[in-house]
């Protein structure tokens, strides 16, 4: 199958993964939830893998830029993305390109940030550049020579019910890597050395996120400036969605540990919820 009919599944809408991440290889359950808001989701590439062909014939460019790293190397990667297709939108996403959108646009000359609840805003922004129309202000989307856009928090418990975090079979190599990760897992099953080692990259994914927005404000952690990305306030996923998600075998990677939801002390605030599902069961 070539680069044209690949893209085809898709509308045109190629995400890359840029490289100079902390972890390579991960991919940011916001993101995987804004892509699967698409209509026809995306072609999944990391910046390594992806093909000038594939490239040459995409008419909307995502990327994530989570951690600061790949500032470092978005002239370079953007400037070749410009060369092979200039008539391409790319549109960037994630914490830092949020935190930092209008230092972004001006300074990279990127087409669109979107920061805030991408999977209410994405979906509309993708839409209008596929059809060639111009897109409205939409809350929290910078544009190229735009001004600055309305911000609010969008989100709340029916947006984050209808977020996809665990289909990923539009991105191939990602998803083949969670499926070996999730074999060599199961295969360590057992304990030892081996099997404690590996945990932490076996729960990279998928990870289900209850909670969008945090009440403290720890100086160490995202949740200090999280307002400046997503807005105030907390939007909090209904019982049922998690439950739903945790119960969910039908896809091939999809299986989590709960435990890592108590741990963090999401049952303080889902415990009335499972006591009421449970009940109904």
């Amino acid at each position: 199958m070539n680069a044209e009919e690949l893209l085809s599944r898709s509308g045109g809408v190629l995400y890359i993964h840029p490289h100079n991440h902390v972890s390579l290889d991960s991919i940011a359950a916001g993101t995987v939830a804004a892509i699967n808001s698409l209509p026809g989701r995306a072609l999944g590439r990391y910046a390594e893998e992806v093909s000038p062909e594939e490239v040459a014939v995409a008419k909307v460019v995502l990327m994530d830029v989570h951690y600061i790293f790949p500032l470092g190397i978005l002239e370079g990667l953007l400037a070749a993305l410009r060369r092979i297709n200039p008539r391409a939108r790319v549109v960037l996403g994630g914490i830092t390109a949020a935190f930092y959108a209008p230092e972004i646009v001006e300074r990279f000359g990127v087409d669109y940030v979107v920061g805030g609840d991408a999977g209410v805003t994405l979906p509309v922004l993708v839409e209008h550049l596929l059809s060639g129309r111009q897109p409205p202000a939409l809350t929290d989307v910078w544009r190229r020579g735009g001004e600055a856009p309305p911000r609010e928090r969008s989100a709340g418990t029916k947006m984050l019910d209808r977020s996809d975090w665990l289909t990923i079979d539009w991105f191939p190599t990602f998803h083949q890597r969670v499926l070996r990760t999730h074999q060599r897992y199961r295969d360590l099953q057992g304990g030892g050395e081996d099997l404690e080692r590996f945990r932490i990259r076996a729960n990279s994914y998928p990870v289900l996120i209850p909670v969008r927005g945090c009440l403290r404000r720890c100086d160490q952690c995202f949740g200090t400036y999280q307002d400046a990305v997503f807005g105030k306030g907390v939007a909090v996923c209904s019982p049922q969605k998690v439950m739903g998600d945790l119960g969910d075998r039908g896809r091939p990677g999809s299986r989590v540990r709960s435990d890592v939801l108590w741990r963090l002390g999401f049952h303080e605030v889902f415990r009335p919820g499972f006591r009421r599902s449970r009940a109904g069961s």
